[in-house]
């Protein structure tokens, strides 16, 4: 009679991972703040592993960037949607 008990306890603890996860990942995108979504050159070449010159020749095919006076900032959410449309 100890087996409905413990499809009762695989249930709360599959639901408490779920939940653990669901936190997590809120977590994750509430540290995704406008201090840290919009990048500067030097920092989108660190978020895309890429060379400046390389980041340049991805400016030129499209690469989206926001003019802030006469310095650029790349959003990481556009950067990552242009990446994705073209895989």
């Amino acid at each position: 009679m100890s087996l409905p008990n413990a499809c009762n306890q695989q249930n709360s603890i599959e639901q408490e991972l779920v939940n653990n996860i669901l936190d997590e990942v809120k977590s994750t995108l509430a540290q995704l703040t406008i201090n840290n979504r919009y990048m500067n050159k030097q920092q989108t070449c660190a978020y895309l592993k890429i060379s400046n010159n390389t980041l340049d020749k991805l400016i030129k095919h499209g690469l989206p960037f926001i003019s802030v006076g006469s310095t650029r900032r790349f959003d990481r959410v556009a950067i990552d949607k242009w990446l994705n449309s073209r895989v």
